[in-house]
């Protein structure tokens, strides 16, 4: 392996990103990231300089992350930036996409620098043992250097955008993520690690040991989940960017979907996010009387909406509980870069080339505000919100919520695969992680709801309607 390494360097670097980074493209592929990884451990022998090990991390980086991020290009056609489709737009994208890889990608290149350092600082059997430890650390370095990059009026440092973690692709072992309940997807990324070292390391009987429990214990059966009588009804809209209705269609269509979700006798409605149930009657209050005039049950319904204030504009749920005729608000706090913020390093690139102020019209929605209102005293009954994009955030939920509701809208997609079967991942391991359900509300995308065994329960369809279905099940 050595001597082919040291002849096809550039190709086996390729190679060890492609077996990282194709299980987030198809989820079946997820056993080949402990080939990779072992692949990884070989490479980080190899790295005789820091230069070297700069160039591995870089090239297996750009490829891994490349197919990770792939799910940017679902983007076009920019619809809701009202520009004409073409090349300008792809560009467009690619400028966001290559920088956000490169980051990542610097992360990977972090592991391989401290790898050759630790090699040459500490005997090499010691050294081998401590690179899990560091591989879980560079991937929280590249989820940082992401938020550097993204910085603006909208963010902050944070952790927060974990896309790539090795950990995720064991999200549907049946075993191993039951692991996740302590530490998380950082837990399964250093056993991706270790499995690597091991495979790197012990002689071939053991490595096809390693890799009989691993195909042996993937349908161990999940611990059992005692399914309640609370039902919940979802409704799911399709709602398109480019969908050409006027506002009093909109609020024509959002009232009868939820008027139908209303007769399904639900214990918890939950709208996508920007269903805008709450500024179709313009306060909470009002709101709170029309549910009221549709159900005499106590139930409980969660939507949200884009809402403006003297401080800024901020993406808010609104929780109605009408078991004390309460209304609970709580704003989005990690938002999207360039999809509810625009990044510093972004305003003035915009500025040089928007020459006809076209761009900076479209632009001009994207300009929410870090949320100040949080969970609060909220009472323990109600369900925590886990605001779109936040699935990511592996300290987005407090832990001791009953439910956890998660109102999305990829109206900005046009059948984003990729993206869905990485943010499968993440809830079912943020399902085992915080042991709690997670019930999620899409426009155009599919709801569905993860149990905290990491299994997914059915949703039923109990009414339907123009771009809108309403889906109910017991939690």
């Amino acid at each position: 392996m050595n001597r082919l390494l040291s002849k096809q360097r550039i190709m086996f670097y390729f190679v060890t990103g492609l077996l990282l980074g194709v299980g987030f493209v198809e989820e079946g592929l997820w056993p080949v990231v402990v080939l990779g990884m072992a692949l990884v451990v070989a490479v980080s022998k190899e790295t005789v300089t820091w230069q070297r090990a700069l160039l591995a991390g870089l090239v297996i980086g750009l490829v891994k992350f490349g197919l990770v991020l792939g799910w940017f290009f679902s983007l076009y056609p920019l619809d809701w930036l009202g520009l004409t489709p073409g090349v300008g737009q792809f560009i467009f994208i690619l400028l966001y996409y290559l920088p956000s890889v490169l980051c990542l990608s610097l992360g990977m290149a972090f592991f391989f620098v401290v790898c050759h350092y630790l090699r040459v600082k500490i005997s090499d059997p010691a050294s081998l043992w401590l690179l899990p430890i560091v591989w879980v650390i560079a991937e929280y370095m590249g989820s940082l250097l992401f938020s550097v990059y993204t910085l603006g009026p909208g963010s902050y440092l944070n952790f927060g955008f974990t896309y790539g973690f090795s950990g995720y692709l064991l999200s549907g072992h049946g075993l191993l993520s039951s692991v996740a309940e302590w530490g998380g997807v950082s837990t399964l990324s250093f056993i991706v690690a270790m499995v690597g070292v091991v495979l790197y390391k012990f002689p071939l009987k053991t490595k096809a040991l390693v890799f009989l429990f691993l195909f042996a214990t993937v349908f161990v059966p999940q611990e059992s989940y005692q399914v309640t009588n609370q039902v919940v009804a979802v409704v799911e809209t399709s709602f398109s960017a480019d969908l050409d209705w006027d506002y009093d269609t909109y609020r024509e269509v959002s009232i009868e979907a939820f008027a139908s979700a209303a007769e399904t006798g639900a214990d918890i409605i939950v709208l996508p996010e920007n269903f805008h149930l709450t500024a179709y009657f313009g306060t909470p209050e009002k709101t709170l009387v029309y549910i009221s005039s549709l159900v005499t049950d106590k139930i409980v319904v969660v939507d949200t909406a884009r809402t403006q204030t003297k401080e800024g504009t901020y993406l808010r749920s609104y929780t109605y509980d009408l078991s004390s005729n309460s209304i609970y608000t709580e704003d989005k706090r990690y938002l999207v870069p360039q999809g509810e913020y625009i990044p510093y390093v972004y305003r003035a690139l915009i500025k040089a080339v928007d020459t006809t102020g076209e761009l900076g019209r479209s632009l001009s929605q994207i300009d929410y505000s870090v949320g100040e209102k949080g969970i609060g005293d909220r009472p323990k009954h109600l369900p925590q919100i886990l605001f779109c994009y936040s699935e990511s955030d592996l300290s987005a939920l407090s832990g001791d919520a009953s439910l956890v509701v998660n109102p999305v809208s990829h109206a900005w997609f046009h059948t984003p695969t990729m993206l869905w079967v990485q943010q499968d991942m993440m809830l079912r391991l943020q399902a085992v992680r915080n042991n709690v359900a997670i019930v999620r509300s899409a426009n155009e995308a599919e709801s569905r709801v993860y149990l905290p065994n990491g299994s997914l329960v059915e949703l039923k369809e109990v009414g339907k309607g123009n771009k809108w279905r309403v889906l109910v099940t017991n939690i």
